[in-house]
């Protein structure tokens, strides 16, 4: 085999319809694919440039965040359902 032989692997994944036209027009603006767009960003970060890996890690913050906050509905809810069952106990 020989050294130029590249194997590659795909990868699928889901946009909102908004961000998929945003991207989209970045790309045909830059005069580049949407594929080369990903593949230059997923390597510099996997490369570990530090202003990539900065990105990421504030989303993973942002999530742990928001998960956190269906978390406490989620909890909101409960509490709600046992006050009522608590009322109900009451007026007997």
């Amino acid at each position: 085999m020989s050294d130029s032989f590249v194997t590659r692997k795909s990868v699928h994944i889901n946009l909102m319809k908004e961000t998929h036209a945003e991207f989209r027009v970045l790309s045909f603006r830059k005069k580049m694919s949407m594929q080369s767009i990903i593949e230059g960003l997923v390597s510099k970060l996997v490369n570990g440039d530090p202003m990539l890996n900065k990105i990421i890690d504030k989303m993973a913050e942002e999530k742990k965040k928001s998960e956190f906050r269906k978390v406490t509905g989620t909890d909101a809810e409960s509490v709600y359902d046992i006050l009522e069952g608590l009322d109900s106990l009451k007026e007997d």
